[in-house]
């Protein structure tokens, strides 16, 4: 069943960063012609991390190959220039929050006695992000693939948060085929948080917010 800890993602889940990872590259393929929408770009792009484990940008994260992007989502073979502008783009968001539901979500979990371990594909920055939102307060450690040098859904990167605060009761976080299916191959269970119904037809433990999270803890584990 696990101790009393739960491991959290970061983006997506715990904050907003804006304007999400995919949106430049969705907005750049369609002023070049391709009628694609967010979910399509969102999923292509988790299929694309789902098998890399070793960041080769920014510190910590993982640049997409554009021209297997393209070619999943289109079966079109991309022009030197459109590849080109995409490699030009900056993919990391310039202004983040914390969801609404975030906080009630971590004052919860604290009270309820949980430790909570954060487990982030990021870059160095994810640190000042954390302390600039008040959240470190609320959590036992931080562990990124900026430091680390390898992403989830590797399972080293969910054996390295185990080492903070033991091995958890489940995993939450927002994108199946990094979060969900490394939790899962790690020896954890996951929770997969789906706030704009992106993954509509993967069957897995799915909510569409922090708090659902909490109804589900509360009664399964009261």
């Amino acid at each position: 069943m696990g101790n009393k800890v739960v491991f959290l993602d970061v983006g997506g889940t715990l904050v907003d960063f804006q304007p999400p990872y995919h949106r430049p590259i969705l907005e750049t393929l369609r002023k070049h012609g391709f009628n694609l929408d967010e979910k399509s770009v969102f999923r292509a792009i988790a299929r694309q991390f789902g098998n890399n484990f070793k960041p080769n940008y920014e510190s910590g994260l993982l640049k997409p190959d554009f021209r297997s992007l393209i070619l999943d989502l289109t079966g079109e073979t991309p022009s030197n220039q459109i590849l080109e502008e995409l490699e030009r783009t900056s993919l990391l968001g310039t202004s983040y929050a914390l969801y609404s539901d975030s906080l009630p979500f971590l004052r919860w979990i604290k009270e309820s006695g949980f430790k909570v371990v954060l487990v982030t594909n990021a870059s160095p920055s994810m640190h000042r992000v954390i302390k600039e939102l008040g959240v470190f307060s609320y959590i036992e450690g931080l562990v990124a693939s900026c430091d680390l040098g390898v992403m989830k859904p590797h399972p080293d990167i969910f054996k390295e948060a185990a080492k903070i605060a033991g091995p958890p009761l489940l995993h939450i976080g927002d994108t199946y085929e990094v979060d969900y299916v490394g939790a899962k191959n790690a020896g954890y269970e996951a929770v997969l948080v789906d706030r704009q119904n992106y993954y509509d037809d993967v069957k897995a433990v799915k909510v569409r917010s922090l708090l659902e999270v909490m109804d589900l803890m509360g009664s399964t584990h009261s």
